[in-house]
């Protein structure tokens, strides 16, 4: 240890150790911090003979904007400088990430695991109090990426996961919340900004696997990008920011954004409409979709959830005066809050059939879409017809005939899908008993999330014979043992102890957004700023992401 140095790092507890013994000093000094962007003293503080002072990282960022020297007292008790000035950036680029676990929505006792995102190294294991929160001690305000996972508590150590692992943004990457949110029931909140701009969006080609994004949003005000505009699936920020606000071609008096309406099924219902309910509360304020138009089936879902706003769409770089965003009311396998669930389900229930039972037949959907191995679509429709149910193929269906004919039903089965999204259009109380066959999920997610809100009976069976670990693999199924299943229990009617031992029982932990919002990144940095930038750049040329733009794709 050099005689100059007289301070070194904790990084357990995120701070500066300011020990004058390590330079060989014994008697009292005097520790003066000096901030250089404002030329002033900002912590004058004695330390007695073999003592320390302590100085939190979170207060004195950047480093390098800080320097500290040691100081003794002399004649008539003044002051002199004992050892050189030193500037904290010495330290290098450190900075400080404390992450509050009651932001996610974990009330109790809890485990934070931070990892390597490259090796998948656990870095640091910290134990946080109810209401607690920890403070990291990283090398670099933008990078390198680190991961974060919150562990529920068993009698001391880590048990379960809560939620999903989710990416650790980097500080100088963070954007700015709003200042204030306007909160209605049971969770809902919107913000109102001014002066926006929102222009189209740049989506990839390729579908986004682990952490990565789904393309570019994008929404200014005059501050920069608007990060409640962006939503989170499974841990993840699906989408960045673009990184200039363009000059705008038309403007809007005020707005309600919904974002992006999604084009499939079930992410229409979960994601397209996770910001309507605010737009049901307000019929005469337009609403905006961050896209160029809607599909049929999605005009039929508004029709029928009563949305009556003027729609207009992202065609071309849009003024706003005022853009209400709604924040969502769902965010897939992090949260379904029971007041979006009520605002979106408005479809009453057809008076039940005593002894209905319907199957929702996924073997019109082709393969390469979670098919069940050996033409198994198939043996399913006829041994559940066998069984006494009725073959429903949903896509054959207009919406509300779709909901009619499951909520005309005692039991409906199928297997893990966006068809059973279907039941959050169902007006509460929902009388059907549902059944559902484990693909990917195990009835965890937005299954359990929907099933909490709604309060529905609803189980997940598992006759899977290995894992399954994506949404479009296939699925190997113990066809005989679902048969037995059937058989014991007429159908799922009756005897139904027998299927205990298959039934799923998932976490239903759910998330809060503003801790994703807290967390929310709006910039990017290094390789995958450079990365997206000459993504943009080729894409520029004609719109479409040729082989060397699909190249880059997987770096942001």
């Amino acid at each position: 240890m050099s005689e100059e140095t007289y301070f070194l790092v904790d990084r357990d507890r995120a701070e500066i150790v300011v020990c004058p013994s390590l330079a060989g000093i014994s008697e009292e000094t005097r520790a003066a911090l000096y901030d250089k962007e404002h030329r002033a003293y900002v912590d004058l503080t004695v330390i007695k003979p073999g003592g320390t002072h302590r100085i939190a990282l979170e207060a004195i960022q950047p480093l390098r904007r800080y320097s500290l020297k040691l100081q003794r007292r002399g004649a008539e008790s003044k002051w002199h400088d004992l050892r050189r000035t030193l500037s904290l950036g010495l330290l290098g680029d450190l900075h400080t990430r404390t992450v509050s676990p009651g932001e996610w929505g974990v009330r109790d006792h809890c485990h934070v695991h931070l990892r390597d995102a490259v090796s998948g190294d656990v870095l640091h294991r910290r134990s946080i109090a109810p209401g607690g929160s920890t403070t990291f001690v990283l090398e670099r305000s933008d990078g390198p990426t680190h991961q974060l996972e919150i562990f529920e508590d068993i009698d001391g150590r880590p048990g379960g996961r809560l939620g999903n692992r989710m990416k650790l943004t980097p500080p100088a990457l963070l954007g700015q919340l709003p200042a204030t949110f306007e909160e209605h029931e049971s969770g809902l909140a919107h913000t109102r900004r001014s002066n926006v701009v929102v222009s189209r969006n740049v989506l990839k080609r390729k579908r986004a696997q682990g952490l990565a994004s789904h393309g570019f949003i994008g929404v200014w005000d005059h501050d920069g990008p608007v990060l409640e505009a962006s939503d989170w699936v499974l841990g993840r920020q699906q989408y960045q920011h673009l990184p200039e606000r363009p000059s705008a071609t038309r403007r809007l008096p005020v707005a309600i954004y919904l974002g992006i309406p999604r084009p499939s099924w079930g992410h229409f219902l979960t994601q397209g409409l996770a910001r309507a309910w605010y737009a049901l509360e307000h019929p005469d304020i337009p609403v905006l979709w961050h896209a160029g138009r809607l599909a049929s089936f999605q005009k039929e879902v508004l029709d029928l959830i009563g949305l009556r706003n003027e729609q207009l769409f992202v065609t071309e770089p849009t003024a706003i005066d005022e853009l209400i965003v709604p924040l969502p009311g769902a965010c897939i396998g992090e949260f379904v809050l029971p007041e979006f669930a009520k605002a979106v389900g408005r479809h009453p229930s057809r008076p039940q059939v005593a002894g209905r039972k319907v199957f929702l037949s996924r073997s019109g959907l082709g393969d390469g879409r979670g098919s069940i191995e050996n033409d198994g679509d198939h043996t399913l429709d006829r041994l559940f017809a066998d069984h006494g149910f009725t073959i429903v193929r949903p896509e054959e269906l207009s919406v509300r005939e779709q909901l009619d004919e499951m909520t005309s039903a005692e039991i409906v089965v199928g297997l893990e899908g966006s068809a059973l999204h279907s039941v959050l259009l169902m007006e509460d109380p929902v009388r059907t008993k549902f059944w559902a066959l484990t693909r990917h999920r195990g009835g965890s997610g937005v299954y359990a999330h929907i099933k909490s809100a709604k309060s529905l009976s609803y189980e997940t069976l598992n006759f899977t014979t290995r894992r399954i670990r994506t949404a479009d693999a296939d699925v190997a199924l113990d066809v005989e043992a679902l048969e037995r299943a059937l058989q014991s229990t007429d159908g799922f009617s009756r005897n139904l102890a027998a299927l205990d031992q298959r039934i799923e029982r998932p976490s239903d932990f759910q998330t809060r957004l503003m801790g994703h919002l807290h967390n929310g990144q709006v910039r990017l940095d290094g390789r995958d700023g450079a990365a997206r930038d000459a993504y943009l750049a080729l894409r520029s040329r004609s719109g479409e992401p040729d082989e060397v733009a699909t190249l880059l794709e997987p770096l942001f």
